[in-house]
């Protein structure tokens, strides 16, 4: 099933922790984070260090507003500031 099956939307305090800063964007290694929607199937695992060492051991990254699998559609990982605001970490 789709991941928009199982992924509920965060409230707003909720959103504020979740939003990958403009920061972690703009590091080298971002370009090489994994990125699902909520159309995707597949996510990378999630380890008991998701979202504190996220260029050696992070699983997939939400871009909720995707409106078909990153797949066929895939983020420009030339410009993710042109994401900010968008991804997201999943949550409990």
């Amino acid at each position: 099933r789709e991941l928009r099956h199982f992924v509920e939307d965060p409230t707003h305090d909720e959103l504020l922790e979740l939003v990958l800063s403009p920061s972690t964007l703009s590091k080298p290694w971002a370009r090489g984070l994994s990125f699902v929607g909520p159309h995707d199937r597949i996510t990378y695992c999630f380890t008991g260090s998701y979202g504190k060492v996220m260029h050696k051991s992070s699983g997939s990254i939400l871009h909720p507003a995707a409106q078909q699998p990153m797949a066929t559609h895939p983020l420009d990982r030339d410009n993710l500031a042109a994401y900010e605001g968008s991804l997201r970490l999943f949550s409990p």
